[in-house]
């Protein structure tokens, strides 16, 4: 076989690095990929998610003569003349590997050695994140200098909305932002069949705080994206009854996101619906009405709809199992991302991938990641065990940059106390 036809992958969006690291990157990407790329290579995988689905070719191989023609169009296509801030990681330090004193206090308190985990138990469902409200909250004290930049939030997976406003509150500081009057209006769209749980909301409802707004208005930018029709709607009347549009800042979007461009089938369902996808229209195409939803990469979305140019202040994804294909198509989008929160599962395309791997490639972009608990934090990076080779089960995980030094800091303050603690 000649060696311009060798089969090379030719896509590795949200997590291509430069420099020395290149070689590092080749390998974790490769290691996450090939269960599978065996299966799937040279034809369409599928998947759902709660709030997104996408049916798309990450893993396609092809040859090199190909992967250089798609880079020289690439090169000659018209280059955009703003150019949007991006992380320096030439000097980012690294975060060192837990001590073994840690990993027993980690061990012990998490029951990893046990028979049923306490991430079998549900202990990172529906974090209390402390660590970024706290911080964000500080922005706004520190704003009174004038010195502060304009804040950028994005919510894929908005569902109801309720975290995404609480997050523009905070990060804004804007009593527009009213998480009380927002889960007022959003209740009574709720269908019946979902207030039967939780009132509607799959984790406590968020509530408004007098320090969300203590310090310094801060212009911001908030997106809430959502696929799932039904809720989409829920979302516009919410809104209009608050009176907020993109003229203060919030921005609305019906669309899938995951790793390529398209449009995607997503069924219709009740209002305030969590646990649905895509999944649903290619498992019951005859007993489910599936409409055609617009899809879009990450990296496509953010160029297409976010004005700022500046970093990204929070990442939030919420997508019920297929949040690695997000960040798999996120392109340049985390190389501005300062705090990025994700779930993990066992359903989606996580049941086929391990957690530590995509722990490992946002490493190499420069992310420490920790298990994100009820003000409480563990940390994952650097701190692998060989028990979160296998286990799969709703969980969330906050990652910081490790150029946002003082979140960074702060986060890893929490995860020391938290061992302290028990």
């Amino acid at each position: 076989m000649e060696k311009s036809d060798r089969r090379v992958m030719s896509r590795r969006r949200g997590f291509t690095v430069n420099d020395g690291d290149t070689a590092k990157q080749e390998q974790l990407t490769r290691r996450a990929i090939t269960p599978a790329s065996r299966r799937f290579s040279r034809r369409h995988l599928t998947s759902a998610a709660l709030g997104i689905g996408v049916t798309f070719q990450i893993y396609r191989f092809t040859t090199v003569s190909s992967v250089n023609t798609r880079l020289l169009q690439r090169q000659t296509s018209p280059q955009p003349q703003a150019i949007a801030y991006k992380h320096n990681n030439s000097n980012l330090a690294g975060i060192p590997k837990c001590t073994e004193e840690q990993r027993k206090d980690i061990d012990r308190q998490l029951q990893l050695s046990k028979a049923q985990t306490r991430l079998q138990l549900g202990f990172f469902q529906c974090p209390n994140p402390t660590w970024l409200e706290g911080f964000l909250r500080q922005q706004q004290i520190d704003g009174n200098s004038g010195l502060q930049e304009p804040f950028l939030g994005i919510s894929i997976g908005c569902n109801k909305g309720q975290d995404a406003i609480k997050l523009a509150r905070i990060g804004t500081g804007s009593a527009e932002y009213d998480v009380d009057l927002w889960v007022d209006s959003v209740v009574p769209s709720i269908g019946p069949s979902q207030m039967k749980f939780g009132g509607g909301f799959a984790c406590p409802r968020v509530k408004n705080e007098d320090s969300d707004i203590s310090g310094t208005h801060r212009v911001g930018e908030v997106h809430c994206v959502e696929p799932l029709p039904i809720n989409f709607a829920l979302l516009q009347n919410a809104s209009a009854k608050l009176d907020l549009s993109e003229k203060n800042g919030w921005h609305l979007t019906q669309a899938a996101v995951s790793s390529v461009d398209g449009t995607i089938k997503f069924p219709e369902a009740e209002a305030g619906t969590e646990s649905i996808g895509m999944h649903d229209c290619l498992s019951n195409p005859t007993s489910v009405k599936c409409l055609d939803v617009q899809m879009y990469s990450l990296e496509s979305y953010v160029s297409k709809y976010v004005k700022s140019l500046g970093p990204i202040d929070v990442l939030q994804i919420d997508v019920e199992g297929w949040d690695f294909d997000v960040l798999f198509g996120a392109g340049s989008v985390l190389d501005r991302s300062k705090y990025v929160e994700f779930e993990y599962h066992q359903v989606g395309h996580w049941k086929d991938l391990s957690l530590p791997t995509a722990v490992e490639l946002l490493d190499v972009k420069g992310f420490t990641c920790y298990w994100a608990g009820k003000a409480q934090l563990w940390r994952i990076t650097g701190c692998n065990f060989d028990y979160y080779q296998h286990w799969h089960g709703w969980s969330n995980v906050a990652c910081v940059h490790r150029s946002n030094s003082l979140l960074a800091q702060r986060m890893e303050d929490m995860f020391i106390a938290t061992l302290k603690s028990w």
